[in-house]
């Protein structure tokens, strides 16, 4: 008898706010991108409301082929020129490169300050008059 697999995520998404959850959006965001896009949700009981599912790979691949030409049709739909558009996509691939820059920057001064304040409670144990116990990490 095999146990199943619980480190996995599972496939189908069965509410509003698990699939809104997986999107990394509001419920009512949702709701509204299946009226007026599309978003594949599927009904038990066409009558229902509120009793909807979905697959997480219907949801990627939805993604993938709806969003990817979002940004030229609106801009068509607004008269905005395709020059607007490429320009906004560089700025917004510039801000995705500069956010992880952060994140290792961020990762790289913890570390460093890690490494400084054990090198300091190094030092200060073998000062005189100073206690043998001190804070591994500076908040206890």
């Amino acid at each position: 008898m095999s146990t199943p697999d619980t480190s996995r995520p599972p496939e189908l998404l069965t509410s509003w706010k698990e699939i809104a959850s997986y999107l990394g959006k509001g419920v009512r965001t949702v709701q509204r991108w299946e009226q007026q896009f599309g978003l594949p949700v599927r009904r038990p009981n066409e009558k229902s409301k509120g009793i909807v599912h979905a697959s997480r790979y219907e949801l990627d691949q939805w993604l993938a082929n709806q969003w990817s030409q979002r940004p030229k049709e609106f801009a068509s739909a607004l008269g905005i020129k395709n020059v607007y558009v490429d320009a906004m996509r560089e700025s917004m691939k510039q801000a995705i490169e500069l956010r992880q820059a952060n994140r290792l920057l961020l990762r790289d001064v913890r570390s460093s300050l890690a490494s400084i304040h054990e090198q300091c409670r190094l030092l200060a144990q073998n000062l005189p008059g100073i206690p043998s116990r001190l804070p591994r990490n500076g908040l206890e």
